[in-house]
């Protein structure tokens, strides 16, 4: 079962696996209570409380007799901010007998990424000498890159990378990633070697890392990996801590595959926290439009900012929205 995949992640320790894991497969089932359970131990061991809550409650008014997901949901509020304190009290659940070891995991994240750093490397210095042909190359290029990373479930499809590469081509101004990953590490290639300004939002502190120093070993240096973790606004939905002063006046292009859809609100804060910071002109790409919540997403901000919307992509498809001036002036 798919769950299990998750579980077992979970039990080895790796929980940036599995909190990735869990969103990922909430948002193809999101009514389904022992998700939101499981997905809620992984972010109360990484110390995101509320969202945590969130998810306990969510699995509990799925399903009122869930008693792991209330004991969950009292001993997180009993822990609050702790942890530690959260697994040490935790003795049972579907994740029960599982025990997190964070050294024994660092030391294979280290390996994989030595053992990931050489095929990765020829691969973004080909992009980078001829980024056009890289992306229609009959060799399949991008699809090696997607296959070396290993992030099927939760990674960029091949025409989404695409779409990303030929806009970083066209592109003159600053550059924002919603989330991090594939992503960061192609299009922050390419900004960097057109001395664009380069932004990457990222709430879980431990993949902003692992992003980050794998871009260093790559030299791509001049991005930005923030962590930024998610706040609740005061519509009620979650998006990035947005770290402003850090930031450009105005974005030319967003890249938008972040937050999880799992979280309350999807990726939907964008526009109305960001929306002063989108030129005339800015392109939003907006990965997912197969799914419900990015379709709705997509024709909120199409008549919020206002912008054109263009559903592009036929294997795994994505929205390309054009801001209008509208209220941007």
């Amino acid at each position: 079962m798919l769950i299990e995949e998750g579980e077992s992640l979970y039990k080895t320790g790796d929980l940036i696996g599995a909190r990735r894991f869990f969103e990922s497969l909430l948002s193809q089932d999101p009514q389904n209570p022992e998700i939101h359970n499981n997905l809620g131990v992984v972010l109360a061991e990484l110390g995101e409380v509320e969202l945590a809550c969130h998810h306990f409650r969510e699995a509990i008014s799925l399903c009122p007799g869930h008693k792991d997901a209330r004991l969950n949901y009292l001993m997180v509020l009993r822990a609050k901010t702790d942890p530690a304190k959260f697994l040490r009290a935790r003795g049972r659940g579907p994740m029960g007998e599982a025990s997190h070891r964070p050294e024994e995991f660092v030391h294979q994240e280290k390996n994989g990424l030595e053992n990931l750093l050489k095929p990765m490397a020829r691969l973004v210095q080909r992009l980078r000498e001829d980024p056009l042909g890289f992306v229609s190359s009959e060799e399949g290029l991008i699809g090696e890159l997607i296959r070396l990373w290993g992030n099927p479930i939760w990674g960029a499809g091949p025409e989404y990378l695409q779409a990303c590469v030929l806009h970083l081509c066209k592109c003159q101004g600053p550059v924002l990633e919603c989330g991090s990953g594939l992503t960061t590490i192609v299009a922050g290639a390419l900004a960097q070697d057109k001395r664009l300004e380069y932004f990457a939002l990222e709430h879980d502190s431990r993949w902003a890392k692992k992003v980050a120093a794998f871009c260093g070993s790559l030299g791509i240096e001049s991005i930005k990996v923030l962590e930024a973790p998610l706040q609740r606004y005061e519509r009620g939905f979650f998006w990035y801590e947005a770290p402003f002063e850090e930031m450009p006046d105005r974005f030319s292009l967003i890249i938008c595959d972040g937050p999880p859809g799992s979280v309350p609100g999807g990726r939907y804060g964008l526009v109305p926290v960001m929306r002063g910071k989108l030129r005339k002109g800015c392109v939003i790409l907006l990965d997912d439009a197969h799914r419900e919540g990015e379709q709705r997403i997509a024709r909120m901000w199409e008549k919020e900012l206002p912008a054109t919307l263009e559903q592009k992509g036929s294997e795994r498809p994505y929205f390309e929205l054009i801001v209008e001036a509208g209220r941007l002036q």
